[in-house]
């Protein structure tokens, strides 16, 4: 196994159903169709936050983990395959940070949405990933309360 992969087998034994899918993204406007659920790939070099963001985030029943990873060098290369619909990056990361690694999901993938989420809430970090091209920025001392409303405005659809 790659050291910056979280595989399928950690994640159950987590508790974590992850999927890895080589599907097309969704057609634009299929967003609020109730039966297709919105493909989500996380990075961040935080197995502990992948594991709690994937578990939080698969309760929800139109959304589907599409992949997780801790690089996010490995994560720009992953994502260009699997073309999720949206992307939640940590923003300080080893390697690559999530700035530098956002520029390049969004030239590559222009229909997949990103949210940087990060520790650090300055308003520095949220222009800098709106000048990238993050569709939102969001901290991590909110992910439970507001990823699912940030998600359902990305998306225009209702998540439950």
């Amino acid at each position: 196994m790659n050291s910056g992969q979280i595989n399928k087998d950690m994640a159950r034994e987590s508790g974590i159903e992850v999927e890895t899918l080589t599907g097309a993204a969704m057609a634009p406007g299929a967003f609020g169709s109730s039966d297709r659920k919105i493909g989500i790939f996380l990075v961040d070099d935080s197995k502990s936050f992948l594991g709690v963001a994937s578990n939080f985030l698969s309760s929800h029943r139109n959304v589907r983990i599409e992949g997780c990873l801790t690089s996010p060098v490995q994560a720009v290369t992953e994502i260009g395959r699997i073309k999720p619909d949206l992307v939640v990056i940590d923003l300080v990361m080893p390697e690559m940070n999530g700035l530098e690694a956002t520029r390049m999901i969004k030239s590559n993938n222009a229909h997949t949405r990103v949210i940087i989420v990060s520790l650090h809430d300055q308003g520095e970090y949220r222009a800098s990933a709106k000048a990238v091209g993050a569709d939102e920025f969001l901290p991590k001392t909110e992910f439970a309360d507001q990823i699912m409303s940030v998600i359902g405005r990305l998306f225009s659809g209702s998540i439950n």
